[in-house]
């Protein structure tokens, strides 16, 4: 008997969007021989994160064949990426560690890091207004633009959903 192992990752819901006529059933079927949910790396222990990160940087060693060392994170490094959420997972871990390998000797300090890293709110708004309207237009995709339902999972008027839509240039 042969086997073909197939490899595939989603954050997304295949069901739903299957239901929803946004993914095809037969594909979804044809994809679904094993499925395993891993939870993602923001919710695991920093002792699983630091793991993975020495898993790779001793797997991807070998790689950098004309280097002379593996690198060698320092302390303060080291507890920055440890500290970063992942939005991208293991992928994102796995393309960390290469760029390192790109761009450094063998000791990483934090200003090898990219700045996403360094410093993982120079980009975001602290402020409530925007966490709002965030929140308004997240709410407001899920259910479709449908704002009967967004107002109602807000536990808002349908009116106050209308006048926050048109306050952030929605409608």
């Amino acid at each position: 008997m042969h086997f073909i192992v197939k490899r595939a990752a989603t954050n997304k819901d295949l069901i739903k969007l299957s239901k929803d006529n946004e993914f095809r059933w037969d594909l979804f079927f044809r994809l679904s021989v094993a499925e395993l949910k891993l939870p993602p790396l923001r919710e695991r222990g920093k002792n699983e994160i630091k793991d993975l990160l020495n898993y790779f940087i001793k797997s991807i060693a070998p790689k950098f064949k004309g280097r002379k060392n593996k690198l060698n994170l320092k302390p303060e490094a080291e507890k920055l990426i440890l500290g970063y959420n992942f939005p991208g997972n293991i992928r994102e871990l796995e393309n960390l560690v290469i760029s390192l390998y790109t761009f450094c000797e063998s000791d990483v300090t934090i200003e090898n890091l990219p700045e996403k890293i360094n410093n993982p709110f120079a980009n975001e708004s602290f402020k409530l207004e925007d966490a709002e309207k965030k929140h308004i237009l997240w709410v407001y995709k899920v259910f479709k633009e449908n704002i009967l339902q967004a107002a109602e999972a807000l536990n808002i008027s349908k009116n106050t959903f209308k006048d926050r839509l048109d306050k952030y240039g929605v409608r």
